[in-house]
Order: C-alpha cells, then structure tokens, then sequence
C-alpha cells in the first residue's frame, strides 16, 4: 500500500496539477498557493479526494489553510485524522 505522502503527491501532481509539473519538481516543504499549483477549487478536490481516500471526515475547525499549504503539512493534517 502507498505511503500517504506517495498517495498525496500522486494526486497533486497528476489531478491537480495535471502533469505540468514533474516527481521532482514538487518539494514537499513548498507552499502549494505560493506556487500556484493549489487554488480555492484544487483545494476543494483536494479536499474531497482525501476525505475519500483515508476515510475520515472534515469538522468546521478542520478548513484552515496551515493544514493544506505543503505537502508536508497535509500529510501531518491526515495522520492526525486518522488517530
């Protein structure tokens, strides 16, 4: 089974970013908006696609951008889910 970064970084780089941006190019201590990779609605299919994918689901407190800028930091949000 693919790790959550693995899981994370496949969708942002092939359904959000829709191949504009290689493996390599994405680090994952950037900040997505900055870059221009993540809008309000790619954060919204974010959204839907992790909530999908590890089963959890979003509270009001849960919408806080902090928690979607990197991939680092959406990997620490979905483990903190998951607990």
């Amino acid at each position: 089974m693919a790790s959550i970064r693995e899981e994370v970084r496949r969708f942002i780089l092939e359904e959000i970013a829709k191949n504009r941006l290689s493996d390599s190019e994405l680090s994952d201590s950037q900040d997505l908006g900055k870059k221009g990779i993540v809008d309000s609605i790619a954060l919204m299919r974010l959204l839907t696609f992790l909530t999908a994918k590890f089963g959890f689901e979003l509270k009001d407190d849960d919408y806080k951008m902090d928690y979607f800028e990197s991939v680092n930091s959406i990997v620490r949000f979905v483990e903190k889910k998951r607990n």
